[in-house]
């Protein structure tokens, strides 16, 4: 996806040799040059504006009150625009650790075969409300969870390691949807 094509083209053009070569040396470029390009409007618009109350309407009070006014807007603005979007470059969207509508249970709640307390092992997700489109994951009973959990066909296992391609394919294989993680059908 090309963010900036005036850029890669005045780029090719001139074959500037250390101009931008990827997505994101583009955004950088793009980025400095539109704070540049806001301070420069900025203080003109602040100092032009002033200068014209000041001195050409003979204004000196107005002038004054908008060059606080205008200032005070000038830097919230380039707060907003420049400075909270550079603290938080990755805003992500919510993940959540377990597909639509299933409930996570960990490790530590989870028994075995003798009801002793089992430590360590996989986050297993349990529905409780019955989505499976295809009815390979059932729904399970919360009075039941012990003996459950352990059974396939009742517990959704999401393994750390496994990969996006080969996750996608269990939550299709059970008839699931995992929005945060998966948007596309």
């Amino acid at each position: 996806m090309d963010y900036v094509p005036l850029v890669r083209e005045v780029g090719s053009v001139f074959s500037v040799p250390n101009g931008p070569t990827t997505a994101s040396d583009s955004a950088v470029l793009m980025r400095s040059i539109m704070r540049w390009t806001y301070t420069i409007l900025a203080v003109v618009l602040v100092l032009g504006g002033s200068y014209y109350l000041f001195t050409k309407m003979e204004r000196p009070i107005t002038g004054v009150l908008y060059f606080i006014g205008a200032t005070i807007a000038a830097y919230f603005y380039w707060v907003k625009w420049f400075m909270i979007p550079a603290m938080k470059p990755d805003w992500p969207p919510f993940q959540t650790i377990c597909p639509d509508y299933l409930t996570p249970v960990s490790p530590g709640m989870m028994k075995d075969a003798n009801g002793n307390a089992t430590t360590g092992g996989l986050l297993k997700c349990v529905d409780f409300v019955g989505v499976s489109t295809n009815g390979v994951l059932k729904k399970a009973d919360p009075a039941m969870l012990d003996k459950q959990i352990n059974q396939t066909q009742y517990a959704f296992t999401v393994d750390p390691k496994m990969k996006r391609d080969e996750l996608k394919a269990q939550v299709d294989t059970y008839g699931l949807t995992w929005q945060t993680m998966f948007t596309e059908k």
